[in-house]
């Protein structure tokens, strides 16, 4: 299992390959990113190989607005 952010590869199968610690591997498959940005905003694909063929799904990241916390 790959996960790539457009042509980046972020993750091959357990091993993180981009070195964003805000990105870590939730549960062996889903990629959590965390105090995300705006840059972070984009197209990531999740790409694996069942019985030689492959197979990929991408998921669009949109960030519609800035979150305000009071305290």
């Amino acid at each position: 299992m790959v996960w790539q952010r457009g042509q980046d590869v972020l993750t091959a199968k357990s091993l993180m390959v981009t070195p964003d610690p805000r990105l870590k591997l939730v549960s062996n498959s889903d990629l959590q990113i965390r105090n995300i940005k705006p840059t972070d905003a984009g197209d990531y694909t999740c790409k694996i190989s069942l019985m030689g063929e492959p197979i990929m799904i991408t998921y669009t990241l949109e960030i519609l607005g800035k979150l305000y916390f009071n305290f």
